[in-house]
């Protein structure tokens, strides 16, 4: 099976996609109820959802340094 040339674009595609799918799952965690029914906290969903917004959080950042990087690159500046 031959493989096609990944390109940065795929790479900030996938990227961009991934953020979408965390932030559709943090939305969704948001709409639990994070209290039990006895009226504890539930905990456990309390670190589900703080990985949940980890994970977005960081493939927004990794997206928003594609463009940074691509925006320096079209200025012609390398770091």
């Amino acid at each position: 099976m031959s493989r096609e040339a990944i390109s940065l674009d795929t790479i900030q595609g996938d990227v961009t996609n991934l953020g979408h799918l965390l932030d559709e799952l943090v939305s969704k965690i948001n709409d639990l109820d994070f209290v039990k029914p006895n009226g504890s906290r539930d905990c456990e969903l309390d670190r589900i959802a703080a990985l949940a917004w980890i994970a977005r959080d960081i493939a927004d950042n990794v997206n928003d340094n594609f463009s940074a990087a691509r925006a320096t690159d079209q200025k012609g500046i390398r770091t």
